[in-house]
């Protein structure tokens, strides 16, 4: 399956498991800078833009450049999407926490989200991630894991 379709695939899937909790939905157009969806709540008091990221297997996921984009509310992270989905449901804000701390304090005393590689030493580019061992550890927490209840 080609990366479009897999996106697709997990933005519906989102939109699926939000309109069975009384939101409504509204995708947004190929490559918008910043949400992929909006959910909407069913007395249109609640708006949060939702970046969602789907995997077919277990990697890890890439920030992209607009990742603290003010329109963004929440990432959902789906992994397994075609046999199993698992979904991950982080506040933006905890994504924008844990890059600062690793950004402005090398102790990451705060939640452990987001991790850098190297820079190229060509380019001078630096990738950040989510990676998914960190989120594994959350499962039974459940603060990210199919934690749909943080929308509410």
């Amino acid at each position: 399956m080609n990366k479009q379709l897999v996106g697709n695939t997990g933005l519906f899937y989102v939109s699926y498991q939000l309109s069975l909790r009384n939101w409504n939905v509204l995708i947004t157009s190929r490559n918008m800078m910043g949400a992929d969806l909006f959910a909407i709540s069913e007395n249109g008091k609640k708006c949060y833009g939702i970046q969602v990221k789907t995997n077919l297997n277990e990697m890890d996921v890439k920030l992209t450049k607009n990742f603290n984009h003010e329109s963004l509310n929440y990432w959902i992270i789906i992994y397994n999407m075609k046999t199993n989905p698992e979904c991950y449901i982080i506040p933006s804000k905890d994504i924008k926490d844990s890059y600062n701390n690793l950004i402005h304090d090398s102790s990451l005393n705060g939640k452990i989200l987001v991790t850098a590689d190297r820079k190229n030493s060509e380019t001078g580019n630096q990738n950040f991630w989510i990676y998914k061992k960190y989120l594994i550890k959350d499962r039974e927490k459940k603060l990210y894991y199919e934690n749909w209840k943080a929308l509410d």
